[in-house]
């Protein structure tokens, strides 16, 4: 329910941000530059701070996610940090290189497939033959005592992605691939 909640929540700012930059072929940055430049030094602060956090967690995750689905680490060709820098180095070369198509492909493609293996395995779970019940814990945790709720704010926090940063990036990408592709969707 948390994580339904947190889409629900943020959903409509993600799509003030595709909706601005596609009304005024402008990002959300461009937008607070206009109201002034106190306005852009608090945003520009901001994503100093926040960008290493969240650039870091992004980084870790997708190259443990790697990791695992390629068997890379824990005996394999590379450790976590190695992956993470590939993954990095690939991004970074298809960015320089202008090619924001190919990247917007590749986001793409990656989706498709995050969707089907998490309807495989939705699948798998509900079609599964019945196994022996696992012994539960005599205590279950509370939700709702200091560590639940700590949980709860860092998981719809971050869920899909902070609202900050995700509003004001899906922007910036939404007005590079107006550029790149050509295309200017219609509201």
């Amino acid at each position: 329910w948390a994580i339904v909640a947190a889409n629900v929540f943020k959903y409509p700012f993600f799509e003030f941000a595709a909706r601005y930059a596609n009304a005024t072929s402008t990002s959300l940055v461009e937008g607070y530059r206009s109201i002034g430049r106190p306005v852009i030094r608090i945003l520009a602060v901001h994503v100093v701070l926040s960008s290493p956090v969240i650039t870091a967690a992004v980084g870790v995750t997708t190259g443990a996610f790697v990791d695992n689905l390629f068997a890379l680490g824990s005996g394999g060709l590379f450790g976590p940090g190695s992956t993470v820098a590939i993954l990095f180095a690939s991004c970074a070369l298809v960015l320089l290189s202008g090619r924001f198509s190919m990247l917007d492909g590749m986001i793409k493609a990656i989706t498709v497939l995050l969707v089907v293996c998490t309807l495989a395995a939705l699948a798998a779970a509900v079609f599964a033959p019945p196994r022996a019940p696992l012994h539960a814990p005599t205590h279950a945790a509370d939700a709702w005592d200091a560590a639940g709720i700590k949980f709860l704010v860092a998981l719809m926090g971050w869920m899909p992605v902070p609202v900050d940063t995700g509003s004001f990036a899906s922007s910036l990408w939404s007005v590079e691939r107006f550029k790149s592709a050509g295309l200017h969707p219609t509201l």
